[in-house]
């Protein structure tokens, strides 16, 4: 049994998602309080809050703030540890596509939108001290020809994580970057069935180096690095941009 308000408190934004669910169960496994924001439910976490359907309009936002402003109050929930954002999605497409520009729109809402949310509810809920975990990839740190929407929505979530470390978040709060390379998803194996698995980050090196950040602050990057996740041989290490 554990004092629930004494509990580190976490906001996973994609909670429902394959890495994000891999999120609540790493943080449920430290006795963490759970809150998985996302278009589905994850029945794992402490708390599930489950967004109406998606809208275009920059009203999406705003009530997506507003309800998680009444749900923590409901909780009484008035601070959180970290800030968790694993929403997100991948497209390809080529500046000439004649779909680029319905790719770019898609990136944008699910990417950068997404992590503009989890950011101004950091800025509003996160502790001093707290962690904003932003997802970033690292194929945007080159060209990206072939998957224009994509590289420009991930730039800019590096751009965003840059900006927050001078400032915006809360006292001594950090705002740190991750960026994968490829990672070992059910999506990526049924959309890669022959690709060769042993460069494929887990899900849990991933979460288990968050999880670090978050309990032990010495051991976090500092505030503003984006750290890149690289596999080889099936063992994981980490690079700090």
């Amino acid at each position: 049994h554990f004092d629930l308000a004494m509990a580190q408190k976490a906001l996973i934004v994609g909670g429902a998602g394959q890495l994000g669910r891999a999120f609540v169960s790493g943080l449920s496994a430290i006795n963490a309080v759970t809150i998985s924001l996302d278009l589905a439910s994850n029945k794992d976490a402490t708390h599930s809050l489950v967004l109406p359907k998606f809208s275009p309009s920059h009203t999406f936002e705003q009530e997506t703030v507003s309800s998680v402003n009444s749900y923590l109050t409901k909780a009484k929930i008035n601070r959180l540890d970290a800030v968790v954002c694993v929403a997100g999605g991948w497209t390809g497409g080529s500046i000439n596509d004649p779909s680029i520009f319905e790719s770019v729109h898609q990136m944008w809402d699910m990417n950068t939108r997404s992590a503009v949310t989890a950011s101004h509810l950091a800025s509003k809920y996160l502790s001093p001290g707290g962690v904003l975990i932003l997802t970033g990839s690292a194929a945007a740190f080159n060209a990206t020809p072939g998957m224009i929407g994509y590289g420009i929505s991930k730039v800019s979530t590096h751009h965003l994580v840059k900006s927050l470390a001078e400032s915006g978040l809360p006292e001594k709060a950090r705002v740190i970057g991750i960026a994968p390379i490829t990672l070992d998803t059910e999506t990526n194996r049924k959309g890669m069935p022959d690709a060769n698995r042993s460069s494929w980050t887990p899900l849990t090196s991933v979460v288990n180096s968050v999880l670090e950040w978050i309990q032990k602050k010495e051991s976090a990057p500092k505030s503003g690095s984006i750290v890149t996740f690289h596999t080889q041989d099936g063992k994981t290490w980490v690079t700090l941009d």
